[in-house]
C-alpha cells in the first residue's frame, strides 16, 4: 500500500503537503517534509511518536514522517495528524482489484470457471 499512498509520481504526497500547508495557519515556511516507508524504529529526541488509530486497520504497518516549521506545535501536529489519518484511511479503503475488467468479460465472453 506505500505506493499507493505515495501515488503516480508523488502526486498524492504532494497533495498531502498542499493540504498541510493550506489547513495549518501555524507553519513558518513552505517546506514540509513527508516520507513513508516500512514501519521501522526511529530515534526519538525531538520527535512526536504516537499510533494513529483508523477505521479500517490492515495488517500492513508504515511510519509516516512529517517534517516543518511551526509557530504552535500542537495545533499543527492536530491537523497533520488528521490529514494523514485521511490519506491512509483512503488508501485503506481502495483496492487494486479491477472490477470493471472482470464484468466486462464476463458479460461479453462466454467464460468457463477454471478462467476465473
Amino acid at each position: 500500500m506505500i505506493p499507493k499512498f505515495i501515488g503516480r509520481g508523488g502526486n498524492n504526497i504532494n497533495k498531502l503537503k498542499e493540504n498541510i500547508l493550506v489547513c495549518d495557519n501555524d507553519h513558518t515556511d513552505e517546506k514540509v517534509n513527508v516520507n513513508i516507508s516500512p514501519d521501522k524504529k526511529i530515534r526519538m529526541k525531538f520527535l512526536h511518536f504516537e499510533h494513529l488509530q483508523i477505521d479500517n486497520p490492515c495488517d500492513e504497518k508504515v511510519l509516516i514522517t512529517v517534517e516543518m516549521n511551526s509557530s504552535n506545535r500542537s495545533g499543527s501536529l492536530n491537523v497533520v495528524r488528521d490529514l494523514v489519518k485521511q490519506e491512509v484511511e483512503k488508501v485503506n479503503m481502495d483496492n487494486y482489484s479491477n472490477h470493471t475488467y472482470g464484468d466486462e468479460r464476463r458479460n461479453g465472453e462466454d467464460i468457463r470457471d477454471e478462467d476465473w
